[in-house]
């Protein structure tokens, strides 16, 4: 029942949020002998949380509120031997490790609410199916998010650093290498987004109500729209490579002279299945990158009227002016889905 006299927007409610944390920590240190040392840390991170409100972020102020589930979970290890082949010459070598997973769940996911209700042109993968998102102008806004964004990411990392002492010098120098698997995926809109307002954009077949909240009761919607092309997921890879040297010269007790060199390449963040669409700003006029697989085959969801309708012209992204050449000169790129 309402909560004040207002006519509309007349419902406060508060509920509650829940949050738990499970964290656990292992480590082993072991001295192989004088010279060697090692230690192996493993660690798991486990949140889950929910938010029965939304959240303003996944534009969510929604009443009803359905809310959603929140998860984070990590796991990490972390390795490391040292060595000391002499006096002068020490070397440390690291490795690491990470998967992240998670994000936000909704309460509804397998709920076929379209398939109950007749509703066509929506999700039917049970892993988005859930309510549609609904405003009521000057009432309410009822049902689900328009997207719930997950992830699953792998991390790896190796380092080695050389230590060597001879004379008035103390040099260090070695690498860091670190390849990075980013799979962020969600369903964009999967359930459909209706507005209902006063007046009626099909006045001349359909005089409506003249009352949005009217125009809800009949199911007679003035806007509708829905994501086309279903789950959109980021299949993104990337390897660094770091280098460096540094001599540090102690030339008299009280002068010390420090110098290096480091040299760093970073790829830029690439799709497995080259499934990335941008728009190429340095051809005159622009050009728009269509996500293809290396034979320029393009997704068969992707209509030829989506295709003819685009005002510029065009070309897939296995093209040696693709995608790859563009990500490479730093452009913005948009992800398919």
């Amino acid at each position: 029942m309402p909560t004040s006299a207002a006519a509309s927007n007349n419902l406060n409610r508060t509920a509650l949020s829940t949050t738990g944390i499970n964290q656990y920590n292992g480590r082993i240190d072991h001295a192989f002998s004088a010279s060697d040392n090692a230690f192996v840390r493993f660690s798991v991170f486990d949140a889950n949380g929910y938010l029965p409100l939304g959240s303003t972020a996944l534009n969510e102020a929604l009443i009803p509120a359905f809310g959603y589930n929140l998860r984070t979970h990590t796991d990490n290890l972390s390795a490391s031997w040292s060595r000391v082949f002499s006096p002068s010459w020490l070397n440390e070598l690291r490795f690491g490790w990470m998967r992240v997973g998670g994000g936000e769940i909704s309460p509804n996911a397998g709920l076929n609410f379209a398939g109950q209700t007749g509703l066509q042109g929506v999700t039917t993968n049970p892993l988005d199916t859930g309510y549609p998102n609904v405003t009521i102008t000057g009432f309410s806004v009822l049902g689900e998010s328009t997207q719930y964004v997950q992830r699953q990411d792998t991390d790896y990392e190796i380092y080695d650093n050389v230590l060597w002492h001879h004379g008035t010098h103390t040099v260090k120098f070695g690498f860091y290498f670190v390849h990075l698997d980013v799979n962020p995926f969600n369903a964009q809109n999967a359930r459909g987004t209706f507005a209902f307002v006063a007046t009626n954009t099909n006045a001349a077949t359909n005089p409506g109500t003249g009352n949005a909240l009217g125009n809800f009761l009949l199911g007679d919607p003035n806007q509708a729209t829905v994501g086309t092309l279903g789950r959109g997921n980021l299949l993104g890879r990337t390897n660094w490579a770091h280098f460096y040297i540094e001599d540090s010269w102690k030339i008299t007790p009280s002068v010390n002279l420090d110098i290096g060199l480091r040299y760093e390449y970073n790829q830029n963040m690439r799709d497995a299945n080259n499934g990335i669409a941008i728009i190429n700003t340095l051809v005159p006029g622009g050009e728009f990158v269509i996500a293809s697989n290396n034979q320029g085959q393009i997704s068969p969801a992707l209509s030829p009227a989506l295709l003819a309708a685009i005002p510029i012209p065009h070309i897939t992204s296995n093209k040696p002016a693709g995608i790859r050449a563009c990500f490479s000169r730093g452009l913005f790129g948009l992800r398919r889905g």
